[in-house]
Protein backbone atom coordinates (compact mmCIF):
# COMPACT_ATOMS: atom_id res chain seq x y z
CA UNK A 1 0.00 0.00 0.00
CA UNK A 2 0.82 3.65 -0.69
CA UNK A 3 1.46 4.23 3.23
CA UNK A 4 4.69 1.59 3.30
CA UNK A 5 6.45 3.46 0.24
CA UNK A 6 7.70 6.05 2.80
CA UNK A 7 9.94 4.51 5.90
CA UNK A 8 9.58 6.94 9.08
CA UNK A 9 13.55 7.25 8.55
CA UNK A 10 13.05 9.20 4.70
CA UNK A 11 10.10 10.97 6.57
CA UNK A 12 12.62 12.18 9.78
CA UNK A 13 15.32 12.71 7.11
CA UNK A 14 12.61 15.10 5.03
CA UNK A 15 11.49 17.03 8.30
CA UNK A 16 15.59 17.90 9.13
CA UNK A 17 15.51 19.40 5.74
CA UNK A 18 16.61 22.86 6.24
CA UNK A 19 14.23 24.44 3.42
CA UNK A 20 10.73 22.94 5.27
CA UNK A 21 8.88 25.58 6.65
CA UNK A 22 7.60 26.07 10.21
CA UNK A 23 3.94 27.82 10.90
CA UNK A 24 3.10 29.34 13.51
CA UNK A 25 -0.04 30.82 14.86
CA UNK A 26 -0.36 34.71 14.71
CA UNK A 27 -2.41 36.94 15.91
CA UNK A 28 -4.65 34.95 18.04
CA UNK A 29 -3.50 35.72 21.20
CA UNK A 30 -1.26 32.58 21.38
CA UNK A 31 2.58 33.47 21.93
CA UNK A 32 5.28 31.07 21.00
CA UNK A 33 7.96 30.70 23.82
CA UNK A 34 11.20 32.43 21.52
CA UNK A 35 15.78 13.69 45.24
CA UNK A 36 16.77 11.55 48.76
CA UNK A 37 20.46 11.64 50.48
CA UNK A 38 22.73 14.38 49.39
CA UNK A 39 26.37 13.95 48.73
CA UNK A 40 27.86 17.24 49.65
CA UNK A 41 30.72 16.85 47.19
CA UNK A 42 28.51 16.78 44.43
CA UNK A 43 25.02 18.99 44.73
CA UNK A 44 25.33 22.12 46.50
CA UNK A 45 23.18 25.27 47.09
CA UNK A 46 24.24 28.46 44.99
CA UNK A 47 24.09 31.52 46.98
CA UNK A 48 23.46 33.52 43.77
CA UNK A 49 19.74 34.52 44.03
CA UNK A 50 16.44 35.39 45.87
CA UNK A 51 16.36 34.00 49.49
CA UNK A 52 17.93 30.69 48.83
CA UNK A 53 17.42 27.36 50.67
CA UNK A 54 20.19 25.77 52.08
CA UNK A 55 20.34 22.57 50.43
CA UNK A 56 21.83 20.36 53.07
CA UNK A 57 18.86 21.11 55.12
CA UNK A 58 15.89 21.11 53.06
CA UNK A 59 14.19 18.03 53.08
CA UNK A 60 13.61 18.26 49.43
CA UNK A 61 16.77 18.74 47.48
CA UNK A 62 19.06 15.38 47.41
CA UNK A 63 20.89 13.03 44.93
CA UNK A 64 19.31 10.15 43.50
CA UNK A 65 22.05 8.19 45.56
CA UNK A 66 21.88 4.62 43.65
CA UNK A 67 24.99 2.59 42.01
CA UNK A 68 24.95 1.33 38.56
CA UNK A 69 27.68 0.47 36.15
CA UNK A 70 28.59 2.81 33.95
CA UNK A 71 27.53 1.24 31.02
CA UNK A 72 24.87 -1.17 31.77
CA UNK A 73 22.31 -1.92 29.90
CA UNK A 74 22.40 0.93 27.80
CA UNK A 75 19.79 0.71 25.06
CA UNK A 76 17.63 3.58 24.31
CA UNK A 77 16.02 6.78 25.67
CA UNK A 78 13.19 4.94 25.46
CA UNK A 79 10.99 2.44 28.03
CA UNK A 80 10.44 -0.42 25.96
CA UNK A 81 8.05 -1.45 28.65
CA UNK A 82 10.15 -4.82 29.03
CA UNK A 83 9.66 -6.15 32.19
CA UNK A 84 12.64 -7.76 32.36
CA UNK A 85 14.56 -5.01 31.51
CA UNK A 86 12.93 -3.27 34.20
CA UNK A 87 13.35 -5.73 37.03
CA UNK A 88 16.88 -4.74 36.77
CA UNK A 89 16.27 -0.51 36.82
CA UNK A 90 17.41 0.99 39.74
CA UNK A 91 13.59 2.72 40.77
CA UNK A 92 13.08 5.90 43.51
CA UNK A 93 12.19 4.87 47.44
CA UNK A 94 8.90 5.49 48.64
CA UNK A 95 10.91 8.57 50.32
CA UNK A 96 12.04 10.04 46.99
CA UNK A 97 8.86 9.57 45.08
CA UNK A 98 7.28 11.90 48.03
CA UNK A 99 9.91 14.74 48.08
CA UNK A 100 9.07 14.66 44.19
CA UNK A 101 5.36 14.83 44.24
CA UNK A 102 5.98 17.66 47.31
CA UNK A 103 8.56 19.54 45.66
CA UNK A 104 8.40 18.70 41.89
CA UNK A 105 12.40 17.80 41.33
CA UNK A 106 14.78 15.34 41.77
CA UNK A 107 18.41 15.68 41.51
CA UNK A 108 20.58 12.38 39.98
CA UNK A 109 24.14 11.88 38.87
CA UNK A 110 24.64 10.14 35.56
CA UNK A 111 27.57 7.40 36.44
CA UNK A 112 28.93 7.52 32.84
CA UNK A 113 32.62 7.83 32.43
CA UNK A 114 33.23 11.62 32.91
CA UNK A 115 34.80 11.74 29.26
CA UNK A 116 31.21 11.29 28.17
CA UNK A 117 30.64 14.20 29.42
CA UNK A 118 33.36 15.87 27.93
CA UNK A 119 32.76 14.73 24.55
CA UNK A 120 29.47 16.24 24.77
CA UNK A 121 30.33 19.37 26.21
CA UNK A 122 32.68 20.17 23.72
CA UNK A 123 30.42 18.53 21.18
CA UNK A 124 28.49 21.39 22.24
CA UNK A 125 31.05 24.31 21.72
CA UNK A 126 31.65 23.01 18.37
CA UNK A 127 28.09 23.39 17.55
CA UNK A 128 27.75 26.64 18.79
CA UNK A 129 31.02 28.25 17.57
CA UNK A 130 30.14 27.32 14.08
CA UNK A 131 26.24 27.17 13.55
CA UNK A 132 24.91 28.67 16.53
CA UNK A 133 22.45 26.80 18.83
CA UNK A 134 20.32 24.04 16.49
CA UNK A 135 17.51 23.93 18.22
CA UNK A 136 15.60 20.38 18.19
CA UNK A 137 18.47 18.72 16.32
CA UNK A 138 21.13 18.72 19.18
CA UNK A 139 20.59 14.80 19.60
CA UNK A 140 21.52 14.34 16.25
CA UNK A 141 24.45 17.05 16.08
CA UNK A 142 25.25 15.20 19.45
CA UNK A 143 24.33 12.08 19.48
CA UNK A 144 26.46 10.75 22.65
CA UNK A 145 23.26 12.31 24.25
CA UNK A 146 21.65 9.29 23.75
CA UNK A 147 23.63 7.35 26.49
CA UNK A 148 23.20 10.04 29.04
CA UNK A 149 18.97 8.57 28.90
CA UNK A 150 20.19 5.25 28.47
CA UNK A 151 21.58 5.56 31.92
CA UNK A 152 19.99 3.03 34.01
CA UNK A 153 19.94 5.47 37.17
CA UNK A 154 18.37 8.24 34.93
CA UNK A 155 15.61 5.62 32.95
CA UNK A 156 15.08 3.91 35.95
CA UNK A 157 14.27 7.25 37.81
CA UNK A 158 12.19 8.56 34.48
CA UNK A 159 10.25 5.19 34.53
CA UNK A 160 9.59 5.49 38.45
CA UNK A 161 7.50 8.96 37.36
CA UNK A 162 6.15 8.27 34.41
CA UNK A 163 5.59 4.46 34.27
CA UNK A 164 6.04 2.29 31.33
CA UNK A 165 6.80 3.00 28.00
CA UNK A 166 7.56 6.16 28.66
CA UNK A 167 8.90 8.36 25.86
CA UNK A 168 11.45 11.26 24.97
CA UNK A 169 9.04 13.75 23.25
CA UNK A 170 10.80 15.86 19.91
CA UNK A 171 11.02 19.02 21.72
CA UNK A 172 14.51 19.41 23.37
CA UNK A 173 17.01 22.72 23.58
CA UNK A 174 21.00 23.51 24.35
CA UNK A 175 20.75 26.27 26.78
CA UNK A 176 24.02 28.08 26.75
CA UNK A 177 24.26 30.32 29.59
CA UNK A 178 27.65 32.87 28.76
CA UNK A 179 29.21 34.62 30.93
CA UNK A 180 27.96 37.93 31.73
CA UNK A 181 24.61 37.04 30.83
CA UNK A 182 21.88 38.21 33.88
CA UNK A 183 19.66 36.18 35.40
CA UNK A 184 16.39 35.19 34.07
CA UNK A 185 13.20 35.54 35.36
CA UNK A 186 11.06 32.99 37.13
CA UNK A 187 8.98 30.88 34.56
CA UNK A 188 7.39 27.83 33.73
CA UNK A 189 8.27 26.24 30.25
CA UNK A 190 5.58 26.14 27.55
CA UNK A 191 4.19 22.59 26.29
CA UNK A 192 6.21 23.24 22.93
CA UNK A 193 4.37 26.35 21.70
CA UNK A 194 1.19 24.47 23.44
CA UNK A 195 -1.43 26.50 25.33
CA UNK A 196 -2.93 23.78 28.07
CA UNK A 197 -4.15 23.62 31.45
CA UNK A 198 -1.21 22.90 33.85
CA UNK A 199 -1.00 18.99 34.75
CA UNK A 200 -0.96 18.49 38.37
CA UNK A 201 -0.65 14.68 37.53
CA UNK A 202 2.98 13.16 36.54
CA UNK A 203 2.44 13.03 32.49
CA UNK A 204 5.46 15.12 31.35
CA UNK A 205 8.46 15.47 33.03
CA UNK A 206 11.61 17.35 31.91
CA UNK A 207 15.15 16.49 32.53
CA UNK A 208 18.00 19.07 32.69
CA UNK A 209 21.34 17.75 31.65
CA UNK A 210 24.48 19.90 32.42
CA UNK A 211 27.55 17.85 30.65
CA UNK A 212 30.20 19.82 32.76
CA UNK A 213 30.53 21.01 36.28
CA UNK A 214 28.45 23.58 37.39
CA UNK A 215 29.59 25.95 40.08
CA UNK A 216 27.77 28.79 41.88
CA UNK A 217 28.81 31.57 39.98
CA UNK A 218 28.07 29.50 36.37
CA UNK A 219 24.59 30.84 36.55
CA UNK A 220 23.24 27.35 37.70
CA UNK A 221 19.33 26.64 36.90
CA UNK A 222 16.99 28.34 40.35
CA UNK A 223 14.55 25.95 41.13
CA UNK A 224 11.52 27.31 43.02
CA UNK A 225 10.54 23.98 45.22
CA UNK A 226 7.25 22.81 45.61
CA UNK A 227 6.27 25.58 42.95
CA UNK A 228 4.92 23.32 40.30
CA UNK A 229 1.37 23.34 41.54
CA UNK A 230 1.06 27.37 41.25
CA UNK A 231 -0.25 29.14 37.94
CA UNK A 232 0.42 32.10 39.52
CA UNK A 233 3.91 34.32 40.08
CA UNK A 234 2.73 35.84 42.78
CA UNK A 235 1.98 32.92 44.97
CA UNK A 236 5.80 31.97 45.03
CA UNK A 237 6.75 34.65 47.72
CA UNK A 238 8.46 33.53 50.47
CA UNK A 239 9.16 29.74 49.18
CA UNK A 240 12.34 30.17 48.47
CA UNK A 241 15.12 29.14 45.18
CA UNK A 242 17.58 26.25 44.78
CA UNK A 243 20.80 27.09 42.91
CA UNK A 244 21.69 23.85 41.81
CA UNK A 245 25.23 23.10 41.25
CA UNK A 246 27.17 19.79 40.92
CA UNK A 247 29.63 17.65 38.56
CA UNK A 248 29.59 16.97 35.11
CA UNK A 249 26.97 14.78 34.61
CA UNK A 250 24.02 16.22 37.28
CA UNK A 251 20.80 15.69 35.89
CA UNK A 252 17.69 17.69 37.16
CA UNK A 253 14.61 16.08 36.94
CA UNK A 254 11.34 18.12 37.14
CA UNK A 255 7.82 17.87 36.99
CA UNK A 256 7.20 19.92 33.79
CA UNK A 257 5.57 22.51 35.16
CA UNK A 258 8.27 23.69 38.48
CA UNK A 259 9.38 27.35 37.94
CA UNK A 260 13.02 27.44 37.04
CA UNK A 261 15.17 29.84 35.98
CA UNK A 262 18.72 30.38 34.60
CA UNK A 263 20.75 32.27 37.29
CA UNK A 264 23.73 34.89 36.54
CA UNK A 265 26.79 33.31 35.04
CA UNK A 266 29.97 35.51 36.28
CA UNK A 267 32.63 32.69 35.47
CA UNK A 268 34.07 33.82 32.87
CA UNK A 269 33.00 30.32 31.56
CA UNK A 270 29.87 28.73 29.34
CA UNK A 271 27.61 26.89 31.46
CA UNK A 272 25.69 24.24 29.08
CA UNK A 273 22.36 22.50 29.95
CA UNK A 274 20.56 20.34 27.61
CA UNK A 275 16.71 20.31 28.14
CA UNK A 276 15.02 16.75 27.01
CA UNK A 277 10.81 16.41 27.89
CA UNK A 278 9.45 12.73 28.45
CA UNK A 279 5.78 11.73 28.32
CA UNK A 280 3.91 9.18 30.08
CA UNK A 281 2.47 6.56 27.71
CA UNK A 282 -0.17 4.92 30.01
CA UNK A 283 -2.32 6.12 33.20
CA UNK A 284 -0.56 4.32 36.61
CA UNK A 285 -2.62 0.77 37.13
CA UNK A 286 0.62 -0.11 39.89
CA UNK A 287 3.30 2.02 41.59
CA UNK A 288 6.34 1.75 38.94
CA UNK A 289 8.81 2.99 41.92
CA UNK A 290 9.96 0.52 44.63
CA UNK A 291 6.61 1.03 46.54
CA UNK A 292 6.93 -0.43 49.97
CA UNK A 293 4.54 1.86 51.91
CA UNK A 294 0.62 1.90 50.85
CA UNK A 295 -0.34 5.07 53.00
CA UNK A 296 1.27 8.40 52.18
CA UNK A 297 3.39 10.26 54.65
CA UNK A 298 4.23 13.88 54.42
CA UNK A 299 8.04 14.01 53.96
CA UNK A 300 10.15 15.24 57.24
CA UNK A 301 8.90 18.40 58.56
CA UNK A 302 6.18 18.97 55.80
CA UNK A 303 3.40 17.40 57.65
CA UNK A 304 1.27 20.41 58.45
CA UNK A 305 1.82 22.12 54.96
CA UNK A 306 -1.73 22.81 53.82
CA UNK A 307 -0.95 21.53 50.11
CA UNK A 308 -0.55 17.99 52.01
CA UNK A 309 -4.13 17.18 50.40
CA UNK A 310 -2.80 17.13 46.77
CA UNK A 311 0.35 15.52 47.35
CA UNK A 312 -1.35 12.88 48.95
CA UNK A 313 -4.16 12.59 45.62
CA UNK A 314 -0.98 12.35 43.98
CA UNK A 315 0.84 9.82 45.57
CA UNK A 316 -2.65 7.64 45.41
CA UNK A 317 -2.92 8.19 40.99
CA UNK A 318 0.77 7.45 40.60
CA UNK A 319 0.10 4.16 42.99
CA UNK A 320 -3.17 3.69 40.59
CA UNK A 321 -5.83 3.41 43.06
CA UNK A 322 -9.10 4.92 42.39
CA UNK A 323 -10.47 8.20 44.61
CA UNK A 324 -11.36 6.97 48.04
CA UNK A 325 -14.90 6.73 48.93
CA UNK A 326 -14.38 9.51 52.38
CA UNK A 327 -13.24 11.62 49.92
CA UNK A 328 -16.03 11.61 47.70
CA UNK A 329 -18.52 11.28 50.55
CA UNK A 330 -16.88 14.24 52.84
CA UNK A 331 -14.93 17.30 52.74
CA UNK A 332 -15.32 20.80 54.62
CA UNK A 333 -14.16 23.09 51.72
CA UNK A 334 -17.24 25.08 50.17
CA UNK A 335 -17.70 25.92 46.42
CA UNK A 336 -16.87 29.79 47.41
CA UNK A 337 -13.33 28.47 48.85
CA UNK A 338 -12.48 27.49 45.05
CA UNK A 339 -12.65 31.50 44.59
CA UNK A 340 -11.27 32.94 47.35
CA UNK A 341 -7.93 33.73 49.34
CA UNK A 342 -4.43 32.49 47.79
CA UNK A 343 -3.75 30.18 45.29
CA UNK A 344 -2.42 27.68 48.28
CA UNK A 345 -5.92 28.46 49.96
CA UNK A 346 -7.86 27.13 46.39
CA UNK A 347 -5.52 24.39 45.78
CA UNK A 348 -6.61 23.13 49.17
CA UNK A 349 -10.21 23.90 48.52
CA UNK A 350 -9.92 21.83 45.19
CA UNK A 351 -8.45 18.67 46.94
CA UNK A 352 -10.15 18.56 50.23
CA UNK A 353 -14.01 19.92 48.65
CA UNK A 354 -16.70 16.69 48.98
CA UNK A 355 -19.34 16.01 46.05
CA UNK A 356 -21.91 17.42 48.87
CA UNK A 357 -20.96 20.83 47.60
CA UNK A 358 -21.66 20.64 44.37
CA UNK A 359 -25.33 19.67 44.84
CA UNK A 360 -26.71 23.11 43.82
CA UNK A 361 -26.18 23.18 40.36
CA UNK A 362 -27.53 26.69 39.64
CA UNK A 363 -24.65 27.91 42.55
CA UNK A 364 -22.00 26.04 40.65
CA UNK A 365 -22.93 27.32 37.49
CA UNK A 366 -22.61 30.52 38.75
CA UNK A 367 -19.61 30.96 40.41
CA UNK A 368 -17.87 28.49 37.56
CA UNK A 369 -18.86 31.69 35.68
CA UNK A 370 -16.99 33.74 37.39
CA UNK A 371 -14.13 31.74 37.85
CA UNK A 372 -14.16 31.25 33.34
CA UNK A 373 -14.68 34.91 33.37
CA UNK A 374 -11.43 35.59 35.42
CA UNK A 375 -9.29 32.96 33.57
CA UNK A 376 -10.25 34.28 30.08
CA UNK A 377 -8.94 37.74 31.53
CA UNK A 378 -5.43 35.96 32.97
CA UNK A 379 -4.51 34.30 29.41
CA UNK A 380 -4.99 37.14 27.84
CA UNK A 381 -2.78 39.06 30.04
CA UNK A 382 0.38 36.25 30.56
CA UNK A 383 1.67 33.91 27.79
CA UNK A 384 1.04 30.20 28.01
CA UNK A 385 -1.91 30.31 30.48
CA UNK A 386 -5.12 28.46 28.82
CA UNK A 387 -8.40 30.06 29.77
CA UNK A 388 -9.80 26.72 30.71
CA UNK A 389 -7.80 26.71 33.42
CA UNK A 390 -10.29 26.72 36.60
CA UNK A 391 -10.07 25.40 40.15
CA UNK A 392 -13.40 24.01 39.51
CA UNK A 393 -12.04 21.74 37.05
CA UNK A 394 -9.31 20.46 38.93
CA UNK A 395 -12.02 19.97 41.99
CA UNK A 396 -14.43 17.95 40.12
CA UNK A 397 -11.51 15.91 38.85
CA UNK A 398 -10.39 15.20 42.21
CA UNK A 399 -13.63 13.44 43.19
CA UNK A 400 -13.05 10.29 40.69
CA UNK A 401 -15.89 8.59 39.34
CA UNK A 402 -18.62 10.22 41.66
CA UNK A 403 -18.46 13.52 39.83
CA UNK A 404 -18.64 12.19 36.32
CA UNK A 405 -22.61 12.56 36.31
CA UNK A 406 -21.73 16.68 37.33
CA UNK A 407 -18.82 16.88 34.48
CA UNK A 408 -21.38 15.01 31.77
CA UNK A 409 -23.57 17.79 32.51
CA UNK A 410 -21.11 20.51 32.40
CA UNK A 411 -19.67 19.28 29.29
CA UNK A 412 -22.74 20.46 27.69
CA UNK A 413 -22.63 24.23 29.19
CA UNK A 414 -23.88 26.91 26.46
CA UNK A 415 -20.49 28.67 27.76
CA UNK A 416 -17.07 27.27 25.63
CA UNK A 417 -14.33 28.22 28.31
CA UNK A 418 -17.09 25.69 30.61
CA UNK A 419 -17.28 23.30 27.87
CA UNK A 420 -13.02 22.86 27.20
CA UNK A 421 -12.64 23.08 31.62
CA UNK A 422 -14.82 19.60 31.94
CA UNK A 423 -13.62 17.94 28.95
CA UNK A 424 -9.87 18.40 30.68
CA UNK A 425 -11.10 17.27 33.86
CA UNK A 426 -12.68 14.38 32.38
CA UNK A 427 -9.40 13.64 30.55
CA UNK A 428 -7.50 14.20 33.73
CA UNK A 429 -9.10 11.84 35.83
CA UNK A 430 -7.79 9.17 33.55
CA UNK A 431 -8.73 5.58 34.03
CA UNK A 432 -11.90 6.54 36.51
CA UNK A 433 -13.63 8.59 33.45
CA UNK A 434 -13.17 6.20 30.28
CA UNK A 435 -17.05 5.67 30.66
CA UNK A 436 -17.40 9.28 28.76
CA UNK A 437 -14.99 8.37 25.93
CA UNK A 438 -17.86 8.80 23.59
CA UNK A 439 -18.80 11.89 24.95
CA UNK A 440 -15.34 13.33 24.50
CA UNK A 441 -14.65 11.95 21.46
CA UNK A 442 -17.81 13.89 20.08
CA UNK A 443 -16.54 16.83 21.39
CA UNK A 444 -13.42 17.00 18.82
CA UNK A 445 -15.74 18.43 16.45
CA UNK A 446 -17.18 21.17 19.22
CA UNK A 447 -16.93 24.61 17.05
CA UNK A 448 -14.01 26.16 20.04
CA UNK A 449 -10.80 25.17 19.43
CA UNK A 450 -9.91 25.29 23.07
CA UNK A 451 -12.57 22.53 23.57
CA UNK A 452 -11.48 20.53 20.78
CA UNK A 453 -7.59 21.16 21.54
CA UNK A 454 -8.67 19.70 24.92
CA UNK A 455 -11.04 16.65 23.80
CA UNK A 456 -8.19 15.44 21.48
CA UNK A 457 -5.76 15.43 24.31
CA UNK A 458 -8.05 13.65 26.70
CA UNK A 459 -8.37 11.14 24.20
CA UNK A 460 -5.10 10.27 24.19
CA UNK A 461 -4.87 10.08 28.37
CA UNK A 462 -7.91 8.10 28.83
CA UNK A 463 -6.41 5.05 26.75
CA UNK A 464 -9.18 3.82 25.00
CA UNK A 465 -7.45 3.08 21.19
CA UNK A 466 -10.98 1.25 19.31
CA UNK A 467 -10.73 2.40 15.50
CA UNK A 468 -13.60 5.29 16.14
CA UNK A 469 -11.33 6.81 18.46
CA UNK A 470 -8.24 6.80 16.62
CA UNK A 471 -9.98 8.13 13.27
CA UNK A 472 -11.51 11.01 15.12
CA UNK A 473 -7.83 11.36 16.00
CA UNK A 474 -6.69 11.17 12.64
CA UNK A 475 -9.34 13.44 11.29
CA UNK A 476 -8.08 15.93 13.90
CA UNK A 477 -4.62 16.03 12.57
CA UNK A 478 -6.11 18.33 9.91
CA UNK A 479 -7.81 20.80 12.06
CA UNK A 480 -7.31 23.96 11.26
CA UNK A 481 -6.36 25.20 14.75
CA UNK A 482 -2.41 24.20 15.09
CA UNK A 483 -2.84 23.40 18.65
CA UNK A 484 -5.61 20.88 18.19
CA UNK A 485 -3.91 18.98 15.08
CA UNK A 486 -0.47 18.99 17.25
CA UNK A 487 -2.12 17.22 20.39
CA UNK A 488 -4.08 14.65 17.89
CA UNK A 489 -0.94 13.48 16.53
CA UNK A 490 0.37 13.35 20.29
CA UNK A 491 -2.43 10.94 21.93
CA UNK A 492 -2.02 9.11 18.68
CA UNK A 493 1.80 7.97 19.69
CA UNK A 494 0.02 7.96 23.52
CA UNK A 495 -2.66 4.92 22.23
CA UNK A 496 0.69 3.37 20.18
CA UNK A 497 -2.31 2.01 17.86
CA UNK A 498 -4.26 3.03 15.59
CA UNK A 499 -6.31 1.74 11.95
CA UNK A 500 -5.42 2.20 8.34
CA UNK A 501 -7.51 5.78 8.08
CA UNK A 502 -5.10 6.78 10.98
CA UNK A 503 -2.34 6.11 9.71
CA UNK A 504 -2.86 7.51 6.59
CA UNK A 505 -3.60 10.48 8.22
CA UNK A 506 -0.55 10.38 9.91
CA UNK A 507 1.65 10.21 6.76
CA UNK A 508 0.06 13.51 5.51
CA UNK A 509 0.68 15.25 8.74
CA UNK A 510 4.14 14.19 8.49
CA UNK A 511 5.33 16.66 5.70
CA UNK A 512 2.80 19.32 7.34
CA UNK A 513 4.32 22.46 7.37
CA UNK A 514 3.68 23.15 11.16
CA UNK A 515 6.59 22.09 12.74
CA UNK A 516 4.81 19.77 15.98
CA UNK A 517 1.98 18.86 13.89
CA UNK A 518 4.92 17.14 11.98
CA UNK A 519 7.04 15.99 14.32
CA UNK A 520 4.63 14.45 16.89
CA UNK A 521 3.21 12.91 13.50
CA UNK A 522 6.63 11.28 13.07
CA UNK A 523 6.93 10.06 16.72
CA UNK A 524 3.59 8.43 16.25
CA UNK A 525 4.91 6.53 12.83
CA UNK A 526 7.39 5.97 14.88
CA UNK A 527 5.64 3.48 17.27
CA UNK A 528 2.72 2.70 14.57
CA UNK A 529 5.34 1.46 11.31
CA UNK A 530 7.90 0.08 13.74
Amino acid sequence: MLRCVFSVGMLAALDSMSGMTVVTRVGTGRRRHAPRRVVPSRCRVSAAAGRLLDGRNHPGYAVFGLITHATAGLQTFRDTGDMNEWDHLPRLSDEQMRMYLADGFLVLQSRLPQEVHGHIRDRCEEIFSTMGNPGNEILEMNPALRLVFADPLVKGALSSILGHGFFMHPHRHCHQNRSGTPAQANHKDSYEEDVNVHHHRSRWAMAMYYPQDVTADMGPTGVTPGSQYFSSPESLAGRGELGVTGEAGTVILVHYDVWHRALRNHSGRNRYMLKFLFCRAAEPAAPAWNNREAEWQAPAGREQDPLEPLWQAMWSWNRGEPVPAEKRERGDAALSDLLAGSETERLRAAYTIGLHAFDQHDEVFRLWLAEADEAEVRARRREHTSPCEHMFGYALASQGASGLGLLEEVMGSADWRIRGSAVNAVGDMGTEARILVPRVAAMVNDPSPWVRRNAVEALGVLGVAGDEVTTILGQALGDEDYLVGHNAALSLRKLGTAGGAAIDMLLKAATHPELYRRKNALMALEVLLG
